[in-house]
């Protein structure tokens, strides 16, 4: 798997380290709203894989909580992968996965583990952002999501 990710990297010309023993690839991405870093972890034996891409911002500790409400409203819009928050750090990862020992890591495979996950990152970083610089609560940033309905009040 390592192997393959490195091919693949290379294929697109993008530059990169490794470190095989731990079994981590770093490298970083430009989107429209930022370059992201971003982290494949290979376990070779169990046959999984993780990728990472990190927000270009840390969340302060004052606004944990409500970053936490606003990624778990998120995670409900994605099918393919989570955001995750560290309460320690306030590091802001979206992840996706593959796992299993049929799965054949193509360019195409790659492409949808790598390249969709960069794509979500960037396109919910301004919406991360404002909740983190203005006063916006979770449920207003949500809304500010590309063609997010607004909620109706009971």
């Amino acid at each position: 798997m390592f192997e393959k990710i490195i091919a693949y990297l290379k294929g697109k010309g993008w530059s990169y380290t490794e470190n095989k023993e731990r079994g981590l690839i770093n490298f970083s991405l430009s989107g429209d709203n930022g370059i992201f870093q971003c982290i494949a972890q290979v376990e070779e034996e169990r046959r999984r894989l993780g990728f990472y891409s990190y927000c270009i911002a840390t969340c302060p500790s004052d606004a944990i909580l409500k970053m936490a409400e606003l990624l778990m409203r998120l995670n409900t819009t994605v099918f393919f992968g989570n955001f995750e928050l560290n309460f320690e750090t306030g590091v802001i990862v979206y992840k996706t996965s593959l796992y299993g020992e049929d799965i054949e890591l193509t360019p195409a495979v790659l492409d949808n583990v790598i390249i969709s996950n960069v794509y979500v990152m960037d396109n919910y970083t301004p919406i991360l952002l404002r909740l983190i610089y203005s006063n916006l609560s979770p449920v207003e940033a949500f809304q500010l999501r590309s063609g997010a309905q607004p909620q109706l009040e009971s």
